[in-house]
């Protein structure tokens, strides 16, 4: 990272030193301020950096604001290679501002700052670096290096600004920003065992051992603290203040979720009516708290992880809208996020509403985040903004032309089992189409939210329990969700070192436990039968209808067991299917007549292939297919199976 930093030079210091009082005519002192201006104000040339790395601009305000954050606004104008672009700033304590920018392709970048109000130490301030490719070899050493990741060519799947795929394997780790994950400052060692005192540097690693390129976050808990107040907490006139996770060990108190220095994220006392002292004043942000995150949001970004990256839970609006003026607080809210992590390739969740109903806080929150991107339009380097949705975004906010801010797609948290995927299917199935996801449909471990796959509860981590996350993860993909995945993991609320699992361990566990179960790390397998032919998998469109049964006998709707799905290519040359738990043997049609496929069965649960019979399989001169018996010669799966159909030429 490149860091420039405006002062007064030594040189400059020396002249004005040295000036004998009263011998100078106004003049020449206004001449020699002239030039000082003028040097101060040029052009300064930086080290050469690479494309899509961090150029910081720190400039010094020179006047004094009561709120610097409330009352100041920097940006500057990037130029470069087909770029022409505003890109904001953001104050950091004090009278600290910083620009974040990049370059997105190699040549010469000039930069220009500005501010409202105008201040000589903000505006006027100007710059120039060069920047360089990195070599293939640095690329794969860290993907991030191909820039930021976006919609593929026909607005289905992900990709890097350089065309190379992306498949989102996300990990569900809401706390981390926070004191739970502690950031150490140092890479852990290549034999670590997860277990007590894991640090923040420890889970990534962790997780990138076993496929993961994202973790799940939510970037604050502003009115979340282990005060006197219960975790669930109203003010005097009934306004929630926080809906909070019980702290284990004294689970009618709210999780803390400061920093490793105890910093929040927004000061304190706030507006509410009474309990002021738990209610944050959404206009005084902490820069010290988002200090501490700047180091995580570095660390995953040189590990090559992708971020999916939430402003705030649901349960603070109501005090943020009945004590602010919403549209505008929110607003420059999330232009500040947006400001301080715009140099790393994230997925920018403009909200965390995993349970919503269309009601009035939900139609404020929607005008609010039209508003955003009204007046601040999309990310400059071109990172992709969603939120999260029971059900789904297209539910509640319509499609793009609808809502211009969502250029993902995404379900999640309800339902979680059979029912959801229809959601998945009307989002990928759109004329206008953009990638989608399914956000933690279910959780290993899941009881605690209440509700059952077919009227039951599976044993916390037995077989049943890791099938259920595991067909979700198949069964999301394979319905259209093709931009990846966001595994439910108990590890969501952060239970941390010094603190004992909740008192109904299904709800949530020390988070480091979770890595032990199977399916965590079967999510590594998913991305290996994605992505085994490449990005072919951009080009699949639905197809489960041509499976015959497409839903067995005794299969429910409110179940996770007896459906089949397939995606295949509009050419028929490649196809992707999956087979739940008892499925019935089937017939596959609408294949090309006459055609024969290499044929193989991926094992989920080993992530291992295996031939189907001889490994062939011809359809006939209709196109169909019937198919084998399941490994282990049996007419109805008794586990689940994926399968792959690939044309012989």
């Amino acid at each position: 990272m490149i860091q420039f930093t405006y002062q007064a030079t030594r040189a400059q210091r020396m002249f004005f030193g040295i000036s004998p009082a009263g011998t100078r005519k106004a003049v020449i002192r206004a001449f020699i301020i002239l030039m000082s201006l003028t040097a101060l104000c040029s052009y300064s040339i930086a080290a050469d950096t690479h494309t899509w790395e961090k150029v910081e601009i720190k400039l010094t305000a020179e006047n004094s604001y009561s709120n610097p954050y409330t009352d100041v606004e920097v940006w500057v104008r990037l130029k470069g290679p087909n770029f022409d672009k505003k890109v904001y700033g953001f104050w950091d304590g004090e009278k600290t501002f910083r620009i974040r920018i990049m370059a997105t392709a190699p040549g010469t970048w000039t930069w220009t700052s500005h501010s409202n109000p105008v201040d000589p130490g903000l505006s006027g301030r100007s710059g120039r670096f060069k920047a360089i490719s990195w070599s293939e070899a640095e690329k794969q050493a860290n993907p991030n290096r191909r820039g930021t990741i976006g919609p593929t060519s026909n607005g289905r799947a992900l990709q890097y600004a350089d065309g190379t795929l992306f498949f989102l394997l996300c990990d569900t780790h809401w706390s981390a920003g926070t004191w739970r994950y502690p950031f150490k400052g140092r890479a852990p060692s290549d034999d670590y065992k997860p277990g007590p005192g894991i640090g923040f540097e420890e889970t990534i690693g962790i997780l990138k051992q076993k496929g993961f390129n994202s973790i799940g976050m939510i970037a604050c808990f502003p009115n979340w603290n282990r005060d006197k107040y219960r975790n669930r907490l109203s003010d005097d006139s009934g306004v929630q203040i926080r809906s909070a996770w019980g702290k284990p060990g004294d689970e009618g108190k709210a999780m803390d979720m400061h920093d490793e220095n105890g910093n929040r994220s927004f000061m304190l006392p706030g507006r509410c009516n009474g309990k002021t002292d738990a209610c944050a004043d959404f206009d005084r942000i902490n820069p010290a708290y988002w200090q501490s995150l700047d180091r995580k949001m570095d660390y995953m970004s040189a590990n090559g992880f992708v971020p999916y990256f939430e402003s705030v839970r649901r349960d603070h609006f109501a005090s943020w809208i009945g004590y602010h003026n919403f549209d505008e607080s929110f607003v420059r809210f999330l232009k500040y996020i947006r400001a301080r992590y715009n140099t790393h390739s994230f997925i920018y969740s403009l909200f965390h509403g995993d349970y919503m109903e269309k009601n009035r806080w939900l139609t404020q929150l929607d005008t609010a985040v039209d508003l955003y991107y009204q007046k601040y339009g999309p990310m400059p380097f071109g990172q992709p903004t969603t939120a999260m949705a029971n059900r789904a975004t297209l539910y509640y906010f319509g499609h793009v032309d609808d809502s211009g801010w969502l250029k993902i797609h995404t379900s999640g948290n309800y339902a979680r089992h059979h029912k959801i995927y229809e959601w998945i299917e009307k989002q990928f199935n759109h004329a206008n189409p953009i990638p989608v996801f399914n956000n933690e449909p279910y959780y290993v471990g899941h009881k605690s939210s209440g509700v059952a796959i077919a009227g039951g509860f599976p044993e916390l981590n037995s077989e049943r329990d890791n099938y259920y996350g595991r067909a979700q993860m198949y069964g999301s993909v394979l319905s259209g969700a093709l931009a990846g995945h966001v595994y439910g993991s108990l590890s969501w609320p952060g239970v941390t070192t010094g603190e004992p699992d909740y008192s109904k361990p299904r709800r949530a566990i020390h988070f480091w436990k979770p890595f032990t179960f199977p399916a965590h790390g079967q999510m590594g397998f998913l991305g290996k039968f994605i992505l085994s032919e490449g990005a072919a998998y951009h080009n699949l469109l639905l197809a489960s209808d041509d499976i015959e049964p497409r839903k067995s006998t005794g299969a429910e709707d409110n179940g996770l067991d007896g459906w089949a799905y397939m995606m295949r290519t509009t050419d028929k040359s490649l196809a992707l299917l999956y087979f739940e738990n008892g499925c019935d043997k089937a017939v596959l049609s609408n294949m090309a007549p006459n055609k024969t496929y290499k044929a193989q069965w991926f094992d989920p649960r080993r992530g291992k292939w295996s031939d189907v019979g001889n490994g062939k399989l011809t359809a006939d001169g209709k196109g169909n297919i019937t198919m084998p018996n399941f490994p282990g010669n049996l007419k109805r799966s008794d586990k689940d199976w994926a399968l792959k159909l690939k044309s012989i030429q």
